[in-house]
């Protein structure tokens, strides 16, 4: 059995006995109108789909479970936009909005087994649940490149 369970797996886990300290970290986003290519490759806060659409965002908030937009975050995430690519500076923006993510408190994943029900692992937190889209989460801190799966001596399962 692996949890995933998101941000429930805090309380999930201590259920089964092991340990999965998770807390909600939100990002905000804006979503511009599609545009003529200029970005071939993503950078750590500003992006453009296939299609031209530009995502900008690369907030990260400790705010407890509050998923709203907020403007002034917003506000700087739009300024450091325009400032890095000035042909941002005419988009008209199609839409804002913000979601949790499931973070360890280091950012790094979190491996841990039950001694009291074998089979039962935790995942990689910050693997495992994110809320934000992939092109959007892939470079962000705590997106780090991970080991792949191992393979646990006792029971041939695969832990992530």
């Amino acid at each position: 059995m692996v949890l995933a369970a998101g941000l429930g797996n805090r309380g999930l886990a201590e259920r089964l006995g092991l340990h999965a300290p998770v807390v909600p970290n939100r990002g905000q986003v804006l979503i511009g109108e599609r545009t003529a290519r200029f970005l071939d490759y993503p950078t750590l806060n500003v992006r453009q789909t296939d299609e031209g659409t530009i995502q900008l965002g690369d907030s990260m908030e400790e705010v407890g479970f509050d998923d709203n937009v907020t403007t002034g975050v917003l506000a700087n995430i739009a300024q450091r936009g325009v400032r890095t690519f000035p042909v941002l500076a005419g988009l008209r923006l199609v839409r804002a909005w913000s979601a949790l993510r499931v973070m360890s408190p280091d950012g790094f994943p979190i491996y841990d087994e039950s001694t009291r029900h074998p089979g039962a692992s935790s995942p990689p937190a910050t693997a495992a649940s994110r809320s934000l889209p992939r092109t959007h989460s892939a470079s962000h801190p705590g997106s780090a490149v991970r080991r792949g799966p191992k393979r646990s001596a006792s029971s041939r399962a695969t832990v992530f």
